[in-house]
């Protein structure tokens, strides 16, 4: 589900789309995996519905045992 709202500009939606598909292939290559309920929190802030630190904080929230702040 590719939506963008008009809140962050096309660049800006392809480099967050790119971001998240590098980083995703990084975990795959190192033999894991993306959960839904991750890969939803990801479409969010791709889609400029949250923050990056909103971003972290869910996924903080939803892997507490494996979240490292920053």
């Amino acid at each position: 589900m590719n939506v963008k709202p008009a809140s962050i500009s096309p660049d800006e939606f392809a480099r967050r789309l790119e971001i998240l598909a590098d980083t995703r292939h990084s975990i795959e290559l190192d033999g894991g995996s993306v959960p839904a309920d991750a890969e939803a929190v990801h479409q969010q802030w791709a889609n400029g519905e949250i923050t990056l630190v909103e971003m972290r904080e869910a996924i903080g929230r939803l892997y507490p045992s494996t979240f490292t702040p920053r």
